[in-house]
């Protein structure tokens, strides 16, 4: 059965997209696109989207490029997360989960009831983990979503 998923990066300046689908034969990119946003309409740190943003999200939308029944994967903008290096001295993937958010927590300058923690392991030793741990207030993540 043939999976389909859209990635989205939306950017400060271009809008850029990629269908891939994902079936018996393995992982194949189907549709490339981008859409230009102005520059005088670009996001700021207050509003995750832009009014040029949100156009020009409409418009593939009404183009057939963005479909309601897409799996959406979305690049988030860079200035909406906060990214931290941890290393853990052990390499057990259910330890890190369980320890990554008390780890986290005397590292990351964010109130940790208000944020989403995610992570990505880097380097694994005998003994020890490097991780890099990605967090995002959960009032800018709402507001991202909803707009």
């Amino acid at each position: 059965m043939k999976k389909i998923t859209l990635g989205l990066d939306i950017g400060q300046y271009a809008i850029k997209g990629a269908r891939i689908t994902t079936g018996l034969s393995g992982r194949q990119p189907t549709v490339f696109f981008e859409k230009d946003i102005k520059r005088d309409q670009a996001s700021d740190s207050f509003h995750p989207i832009s009014a040029g943003q949100l156009g020009r999200l409409k418009e593939l939308v009404s183009e057939g490029k963005i479909l309601p029944s897409d799996a959406i994967a979305v690049a988030l903008p860079g200035h909406l997360i906060s990214t931290k290096e941890i290393s853990l001295p052990f390499t057990d993937p259910e330890k890190i989960k369980k320890t990554l958010y008390f780890e986290a927590e005397g590292q990351l300058l964010l109130d940790m009831d208000e944020v989403i923690i995610d992570y990505q392991p880097l380097l694994s030793a005998p003994d020890s983990t490097q991780v890099i741990v990605f967090a995002a207030s959960k009032t800018m993540m709402r507001k991202f979503l909803e707009d």
